[in-house]
């Protein structure tokens, strides 16, 4: 039996937690909706972790319809361990 440390397993976990939070929201221009890399957009394939940049090209606003063109990156955190707006 291989012991595993528990600063391996945490590391690895928070390795995970930290990367997906890294990642930015963006907010669509014409009406407001965030994408939220966290929660992906599961209503339309799009699973948790999914950066903004790694949805595919046919990907649009679930609010409004508009294309990942008329989004933009929101320029305060998420992430409360950065001191944003959570």
């Amino acid at each position: 039996m291989n012991p595993i440390s528990f600063k391996s397993v945490f590391v690895g976990m928070w390795s995970h937690v930290l990367n997906t939070n890294e990642k930015k929201h963006h907010h669509c221009i014409p009406c407001g909706y965030t994408y939220d890399p966290v929660e992906g957009d599961p209503d339309y394939g799009i699973p948790p972790g999914t950066a903004f940049e790694d949805l595919p090209d046919s990907w649009v606003c679930p609010i409004c319809g508009a294309s990942k063109e008329m989004f933009e990156p929101d320029h305060e955190s998420h992430n409360p361990a950065h001191g944003g707006a959570g």
